[in-house]
């Protein structure tokens, strides 16, 4: 049901469209946002986040599903720094380029 109400508003949408380029661009950005849902589809059954996010979105919560997402982006991306800082700290004596880098990175 929810799919059908959302294609009916993407239609209208589209006939609201003025210029070809407008169309061009909000299909466009509609056919990365299916691939996105589907991909979230797929992660769902291993991942609590994808499912939380997937549910949202099928109950016509986007600020929910996107708040889901956002607060796993900013966990993943808290571990990514500390991960590189540790490379850095375990490699600034044995290799001093690699260190950089990993600091580098972090930053």
């Amino acid at each position: 049901m929810q799919v059908a109400l959302n294609r009916i508003e993407f239609d209208n949408r589209m006939r609201s469209a003025r210029a070809t380029g407008d169309r061009v661009q909000l299909k466009t950005q509609l056919d990365a946002a299916l691939r996105e849902l589907a991909a979230l589809k797929a992660e769902a059954g291993k991942s609590k986040t994808a499912a939380i996010a997937l549910a949202a979105f099928a109950e016509n919560d986007a600020a929910g599903g996107l708040d889901a997402l956002e607060a796993e982006a900013q966990r993943k991306s808290r571990a990514a720094l500390a991960d590189w800082k540790r490379i850095g700290a375990l490699a600034f004596a044995s290799d001093p380029r690699r260190a950089i880098r990993a600091y580098q990175e972090a930053q």
